[in-house]
Parts: structure tokens; sequence; C-alpha cells
């Protein structure tokens, strides 16, 4: 789940539009259950200010029958209206918040990790 939190952030720094894992498409490096998962971003929701941006992160899993499960597995808040994520939330499959990451200084490192009711 880190890698994919990571790989989440990276999206948010670069502006990316996709990243993946598993044994498809080359150059992957991680299976999960025996199938990949991609992420791409929804379009962004700007808000009027002083309200951040918002970006859902979408995460598509390819199970190793050749089906796909698309899922809302982060939103990312860009505070700063500089394309970049200030906050992701990390959602469960609920749709609701199991923790929070920070970058409060924009340096496209995690500052600080809130896990949800811990």
């Amino acid at each position: 789940m880190l890698r994919l939190v990571m790989k989440t952030c990276l999206i948010a720094g670069l502006c990316a539009g996709c990243a993946s894992s598993g044994e498809a498409p080359p150059g992957a490096d991680e299976t999960v259950d025996g199938g990949y998962y991609t992420l791409r971003t929804a379009p962004t929701v700007r808000h009027a200010r002083p309200l951040p941006a918002q970006t859902d992160v979408l995460v598509d899993w390819h199970d190793a029958k050749g089906g796909t499960t698309t899922v809302t597995g982060f939103r990312g808040w860009d505070f700063m209206g500089d394309g970049r994520f200030q906050m992701v939330e990390v959602l469960g499959p609920d749709g609701k918040a199991t923790s929070y990451v920070y970058d409060f200084d924009a340096d496209g490192s995690v500052d600080k990790v809130d896990d949800v009711g811990r």
C-alpha cells in the first residue's frame, strides 16, 4: 500500500497521467494478487479560492483473468494552485479516508502521515 501511495504522490508531483504495477504492461515493478494496477487522474475540480483544487486518483485493478475494476483510491488536494498535491487522502474500499499524507513544504517529499482512527 505504501508503494501505491508513493506512486500517487509521484503522479501529483509530475502531473503525470498514469503509473502502473504488475506483470503487464512492460516496466511494471510489483504484482498484486496475480494482477496489476494502473493509476490515473480524474479531471481536476477547481474550487473558488481559498478552497484547494481537488483531483481524484483512480485505481484500475487488472486481475489475472483480464477483468478490470476501477475505484477512487486517493483524493489529492492542491492548496497552492501549483498543480501539485500538498495533501493526499488515502481512501478505503468504502470511499472514506483511511489516512492523510502531507507535503507541507511542497518539496515533493512526504512530511507527515496521519492514520484515521489510530
